[in-house]
């Protein structure tokens, strides 16, 4: 009597990798979109400070 299992060999299934692929893709995307958000908002503070800075010169 043989089970399932001890049939398996002991390498990944095309399923298990395609799953961890997603998982790294969803990992990255969410990870891209949090560093433009940083981006965005390091832009607005350097605009910012030119524009205080340039108003600070203005008599």
């Amino acid at each position: 009597m043989h089970t399932a299992l001890s049939n398996k060999k002991g390498g990944f299934t095309i399923v298990e990798l395609l799953i961890v692929i997603v998982i790294i893709a969803i990992l990255a995307a969410v990870t891209v979109a949090a560093f433009n958000g940083v981006q965005k908002r390091a832009r607005q503070a350097q605009v910012s400070a030119a524009v205080d800075g340039a108003a600070k010169k203005l008599p």
